[in-house]
């Protein structure tokens, strides 16, 4: 997918519940009708976001997520998939691809879990107003800029250089 793919509106979708906390796909297929409305809608929707309940759901049920919203796409709104949690490393050991991490909003500099991510799957870093950030300088042990604050990356960890 191409960053230049998620401008305009993008709708970070709740995963719905029954009352006995199983997920409740009806209501997510509601929600996908909903915010779509044939084409007057979102430009792309973000699935198992901050507000998805990622880290309340299995692995398993987060794959089944994704692959319900998949499947009930036939207009092919673009989908940003969240792969937040409550332990960052947890993360990082179950993802199997490269992360392209897209930092929206205008603030400066990122979190350097984000960074860690990126780094350690062989991923990259995007921003609204800069495309791809090559991280080579980080993995080889170097401080570098990124977003106006300086990082570094040792021990296994990526941490703000403060000056």
């Amino acid at each position: 997918m191409n960053i230049s793919m998620l401008k305009g509106t993008g709708v970070a979708l709740v995963t719905p519940f029954h009352e006995d906390y199983t997920i409740d796909y009806q209501g997510l297929k509601n929600l996908l009708t909903h915010t779509y409305h044939a084409g007057k809608g979102v430009e792309y929707w973000v699935v198992q976001g901050t507000t998805g309940e990622s880290p309340t759901l299995s692995n398993t049920e987060k794959g089944q997520v994704l692959d319900f919203v998949r499947n009930n796409n036939p207009n092919n709104v673009p989908i940003v998939y969240g792969i937040g949690g409550n332990n960052t490393q947890s993360v990082v050991e179950n993802i199997k691809k490269p992360v392209k991490v897209i930092a929206c909003g205008n603030r400066i500099g990122i979190r350097p879990e984000y960074i860690e991510i990126a780094l350690k799957t062989n991923g990259s870093l995007h921003f609204m107003n800069e495309d791809v950030i090559d991280l080579t300088p980080l993995r080889k042990g170097k401080p570098m800029m990124i977003h106006g604050k300086l990082y570094a990356f040792k021990n296994g960890w990526v941490n703000e250089v403060v000056r």
